[in-house]
């Protein structure tokens, strides 16, 4: 009888380890309209923004990383939030040189020292201090992209952050991963 019992709980707890391990399917909650619609890249999917007058699709980090809002911003783009650490403003009218140049001269200079980061032909990542040093640094960053003939930027939410530096490289990941809808899409 003692055997029995035995070998009763050995295949018990087997049958049961074998059921917990199961790996859910990521796909098994979402319609198959979302399946044909949002391409999934690694834990980001991609946002078509031609419904907002921009003709790109950006990446965004899927519904695990937070609720997924978009708005439109002052300067007449949009901002696409995804929880509290992944804020971005897609906008016309991106000028890379000129964003260096105000870190440096304009207007923010006179409240923020800045220093970049990294920086390639299309995007710098900066960190800016107050003058008087007293508050933590914010991590920013500016990317720019061309689209139907016009020129664009994507840059961390200002009013959203600050955030920490890795999820501004987040952002900025996100950003370089931008594609141009073509004129006809």
């Amino acid at each position: 009888m003692k055997k029995l019992i035995s070998h009763s709980l050995i295949i018990l707890t087997v049958v049961f380890s074998i059921g917990c391990n199961e790996t859910p399917d990521p796909n098994e909650n979402q319609s198959k309209s979302d399946k044909n619609t949002a391409a999934t890249v690694g834990h980001l999917i991609e946002m078509n923004l031609e419904q907002y007058n921009i003709p790109a699709i950006v990446s965004i980090p899927d519904s695990s990383y937070g609720i997924t809002s978009v708005e439109e911003s002052p300067t007449g783009g949009v901002v696409v939030k995804v929880g509290n650490m992944f804020q971005i403003e897609v906008a016309e009218e991106g000028d890379l040189d000129l964003r260096k140049e105000d870190l440096k001269t304009g207007y923010e200079s006179l409240v923020y020292t800045a220093e970049i980061i990294d920086e390639g032909d299309n995007f710098i990542l900066f960190k800016q201090n107050t003058v008087n040093g007293d508050m933590a640094p914010k991590y920013r960053f500016y990317y720019v992209f061309e689209a139907d003939g016009f020129t664009y930027s994507i840059q961390d939410w200002d009013e959203g952050g600050p955030y920490p530096e890795k999820a501004v490289q987040k952002m900025l990941h996100a950003a370089k991963l931008v594609k141009e809808l073509s004129s006809g899409a």
